[in-house]
């Protein structure tokens, strides 16, 4: 069992833009932006500020996998699925191993049964 469609809870502040500037060259900004580099090198700081905090809210881009490598998709611990009651019990263990496990909490998520079974085939 996996859970799908990650939704990470990233604030789009300051620090996501400073992780922005710092974890990234300006190639990979400009890229992550979608602009040519030439043309990106010539946008002042408060420019680049409002692009990237334009684009992160309308999804133009995939913050928790740009900045983060956050994975979309998780496979679920064995001893999880064994130990919780119902499904509701599962997803609050889920819940907490997400955020301990990679440091930020999640909005949301599916629970994909089928995909399991498409790993197994392969």
């Amino acid at each position: 069992m996996y859970v799908t469609n990650i939704k990470w809870d990233i604030d789009l502040n300051e620090y996501a833009l400073e992780d922005f500037n710092q974890k990234l060259t300006i190639e990979e900004q400009a890229n992550m932006l979608n602009m040519p580099i030439n043309d990106y090198k010539k946008l002042s700081i408060d420019e680049i500020e409002d692009i990237f905090f334009y684009k992160a809210r309308h999804n133009c881009f995939d913050i928790a996998d740009s900045l983060y490598n956050l994975p979309n998709t998780i496979q679920v611990p064995q001893e999880f699925i064994n130990e919780a009651q119902d499904r509701q019990e599962l997803a609050e263990y889920m819940t907490e191993y997400i955020s301990n496990e990679y440091g930020f909490c999640v909005e949301g998520y599916n629970f994909d049964d089928e995909l399991e079974e498409d790993i197994e085939r392969e």
